[in-house]
């Protein structure tokens, strides 16, 4: 649930071009929901990074790899799941 809650806010981040209250207010998570994830979650900390560097360097193809980094994750089987 965190994890495509974290998707969400960066997928909103991204469409709102950098605005953190608009991306908060899209996806129903308050920015300070985002400034814990960025603390407390390594991972989470260098997709935001990666994606607001991309964004200062390379504009709009941003959200096209977001959406093919995103898939990339879904598929990645997780350890707790049974099956």
């Amino acid at each position: 649930m965190r994890i495509a809650r974290q998707a969400a806010f960066l997928k909103a981040y991204i469409h709102s071009l950098g605005n953190l209250a608009r991306a908060a207010n899209e996806v129903g998570v308050s920015r300070r929901a985002h400034y814990y994830w960025k603390e407390k979650d390594k991972e989470y900390a260098a997709r935001f990074r990666a994606i607001s560097l991309y964004m200062k360097t390379r504009g709009s193809n941003v959200i096209q790899i977001f959406d093919e980094h995103i898939n990339k994750i879904n598929e990645i089987p997780r350890l707790n799941k049974k099956g």
